[in-house]
């Protein structure tokens, strides 16, 4: 080829010359025009991605006035590139919300310019409507029962406070959030409001006193203590709230002898009188099959249980997150597992009717999110309006476990059916059929997650926080 190059440019004959000038250039015209174009098509594509930001963020930002939508406009430009003067942008907005920005800016070709063509037009336009963004609801429904103690409870703390700081970055965001602490019981706290609500059947504290019978006792013989010759370590195997634990413990060998301390009646009998208290802790029972799972008919009232102890109050929705962050430090774990209670009462609390009626009405372009969040199986049943414990050794404790996970996912399937997007969080747990019960709970299989540790808990509630902003905008 080299060759053939060098022979071409010793030829002088004119003709070939010619025609080589020529042909050149028609090469050198041809590139340019291809330069030219491709700077065309990229000049469009810059113009029409600045322009379609352009629309969305005056959609987005409920500016009212012709000025404040032409800064929003010009910021938006800006933030993408746009050379102040480079062309005008135009916009308007229809009395039915209807907004639609365009601009026509020249560009200036390389080449086209020598054929006459010394700017060529290009134009962009982009259409949309003001946004109304949806109503976000949160509650987080959280398991404090007697096995989440220790670093568990540490870690559930870290992680709902971080989903609510997330939430919180976004001054604008105006989300707001409630909780569901839930135990043997719910506590919706002891607030007359509440105590004396239509849908609430709580009968009076009261205080009273009663004669009973008392046998003095005398004691005639304190016994021996028996002798051991030896200690040894054994493995202590149980469950707290349903979660198997194992541990050391120390008891002594080799043991003889001793004898019990012994006692005899030391006079008659006594009439004495001792004072009996009734007292409402805030712990809420459930209402009888089916009622126990339903959001709704309320002329069935529900029972508050006396001298019952159960988890942290609840907290309604709200957008105080300071206070939020103050409920969730405080939260404390104790007594059993009955997670019905908890996903019915996380649904009142995003209702917009009684019990609570903070959140938005439904068909209001809102968004209801509940987080359901357990570390173990349900180890309570529903026994008329209280939940009762359930040994693993009584015969019928499998069936009624059963039957308490069953009335979960009927609690679950209510509160779907009801709009409400649930995500579902095994942490730790060992228990299979839990953790199916949590995936059918959940809304699809992208809203159950499993969290194998404190670690991976933390990341699932942040996973969680940034999918609720990234989809937020509009519905």
């Amino acid at each position: 080829m080299g060759r053939v190059m060098r022979n071409f440019w010793k030829n002088e004959d004119g003709h070939t010359a010619m025609i080589f000038s020529v042909s050149l250039i028609g090469v050198l015209a041809a590139v340019g025009m291809a330069m030219d174009y491709g700077g065309v098509r990229s000049g469009q594509t810059t113009l029409q991605a600045q322009v379609d930001a352009a629309v969305l963020a005056l959609g987005k930002s409920g500016a009212e006035t012709e000025q404040e939508r032409r800064d929003i406009i010009m910021g938006s430009l800006l933030e993408n590139g746009y050379v102040p003067g480079s062309y005008v942008p135009q916009f308007e907005v229809t009395s039915d919300g209807a907004i639609r920005v365009w601009a026509s800016a020249d560009y200036t070709p390389m080449v086209m310019g020598l054929f006459g063509k010394s700017t060529v037009k290009i134009n962009a336009e982009a259409e949309s409507r003001i946004a109304k963004e949806a109503a976000v609801e949160i509650v987080m429904v959280l398991d404090t029962t007697g096995s989440m103690s220790g670093n568990k409870l540490t870690s559930l703390k870290d992680a709902a406070t971080g989903l609510v700081n997330s939430i919180a970055i976004y001054d604008d965001a105006e989300v707001k959030i409630g909780m569901v602490p839930f135990s043997n019981y719910v506590n919706v706290g002891t607030d007359p409001a509440i105590r004396n609500a239509s849908w609430m059947d709580v009968p009076p504290d009261e205080s009273y006193t009663e004669d009973y019978e008392y046998q003095p006792t005398r004691q005639t013989s304190a016994g021996t203590p028996q002798t051991c010759s030896g200690t040894e370590t054994y493995t202590h195997s149980g469950y707290n709230d349903g979660v198997a634990f194992s541990e050391d413990r120390t008891r002594s060998t080799g043991c003889t002898g001793g004898s019990p301390a012994t006692y005899e009646n030391d006079g008659p009998v006594e009439m004495r009188t001792r004072t009996i208290t009734n007292t409402w802790h805030g712990c809420v029972g459930s209402r009888l099959d089916p009622l126990h799972t339903r959001d709704s008919d309320y002329a069935s009232r529900i029972p508050g249980l006396m001298n019952v102890y159960c988890a942290n109050p609840l907290v309604p929705l709200t957008v105080n997150y300071g206070d939020m962050r103050n409920k969730i430090t405080a939260l404390s774990a104790s007594q059993s597992t009955y997670m019905p209670a908890g996903v019915m009462w996380g649904q009142r609390v995003l209702s917009s009717q009684i019990p609570y009626d903070e959140g938005a009405m439904v068909g209001t372009n809102e968004r209801k999110i509940m987080i359901v969040m357990t570390d173990g199986m349900n180890t309570m049943y529903l026994d008329g309006n209280q939940h009762t414990s359930s040994s693993p050794s009584d015969p019928a404790h499998n069936g009624r476990m059963v039957d308490t996970n069953k009335d979960t996912e009927d609690a679950c399937d209510a509160a779907k059916a009801a709009g409400t997007e649930i995500f579902t969080i095994a942490f730790e747990v060992p228990d299979v059929p839990t953790k199916k019960m949590l995936e059918r709970c959940a809304t699809d299989a992208d809203h159950y997650f499993d969290a194998a540790n404190s670690q991976e808990l933390i990341g699932v509630f942040r996973n969680i926080a940034a999918r609720i902003i990234n989809v937020r905008l509009t519905k």
